[in-house]
């Protein structure tokens, strides 16, 4: 039961960060015309006009990895669990 409500933990903070990390990354005005601009431009522009690009990235990933390991916890609990049944 601890190694569940261990993955309970990181699940949420994991949610959390993703949330906190999309926010910085993500430019959150609209922008017009955005089919008239081609892919490079709008990741440079997206670099510039986001809160703080490179720590939204790295928060975006911290945060697939924890979602991630924790479905690897509830995977292994899950198991444990059915093994026990069947025996």
């Amino acid at each position: 039961m601890k190694k569940l409500k261990i993955a309970n933990f990181i699940l949420v903070t994991s949610v959390v960060t993703l949330i906190i990390g999309y926010c910085l990354w993500a430019v959150l005005i609209p922008m017009q015309d955005a089919n008239e601009i081609n892919r490079e431009d709008i990741i440079r522009l997206q670099q510039e006009v986001a809160f703080n690009y490179p720590l939204g990235r790295f928060l975006l990933y911290v945060g697939f990895i924890g979602i991630g390991v924790s479905f690897v916890f509830y995977g292994k609990h899950l198991y444990v669990k059915l093994r026990d049944l069947r025996s």
